[in-house]
């Protein structure tokens, strides 16, 4: 076994195993996913998490019970859906490591998501908010999601 290599089975609403790998260099990643058949395979990138110890969960907003999030560090990003390049680019403030180093004011963190097919589906979603064929999302707590076909035991990279 490689010492830079991970592997997890993760379970689909109706039990199957979806096979994820990961491995990666000091510059980039290779994630390898293995679905079974599926009308939709689901992908969700969080380009910028909630703070969870600043965030406020279902609190009261105009007289009903909605999901607010408050992000206390001030992080915030972006994230764009590029269907005709099968890519998600973006980028967010968030120093992974940010409660053991310094602060870096002028910090930015830049991804690059490529996919060897082409999305069925798409869109955005920013707080509880989805946008179905969005293309772009900034905010606090954003991200993309689309979705592919699958045939049994394929491989999506």
């Amino acid at each position: 076994m490689v010492e830079d290599y991970y592997a997890a089975d993760l379970w689909n609403q109706n039990n199957e195993i979806i096979k994820a790998e990961v491995t990666g260099s000091s510059r980039c990643g290779f994630m390898r996913f293995t679905f079974p058949k599926a009308e939709e395979a689901y992908f969700v990138v969080e380009a910028v998490k909630a703070d969870y110890p600043n965030v406020t969960v279902r609190e009261e907003k105009d007289g009903k019970d909605d999901f607010v999030y408050k992000q206390g560090k001030g992080f915030y990003g972006t994230v764009e859906v590029l269907p005709e390049n099968q890519e998600i680019i973006g980028y967010n403030n968030d120093v992974f490591s940010h409660t053991i180093s310094p602060e870096l004011k002028n910090f930015k963190g830049y991804f690059v998501m490529q996919f060897n097919k082409p999305f069925k589906s798409y869109g955005t979603w920013s707080d509880s908010i989805l946008n179905p064929n969005s293309k772009k999302e900034k905010g606090v707590f954003t991200g993309a999601y689309f979705t592919f076909n699958t045939n049994a035991n394929e491989i999506i990279e």
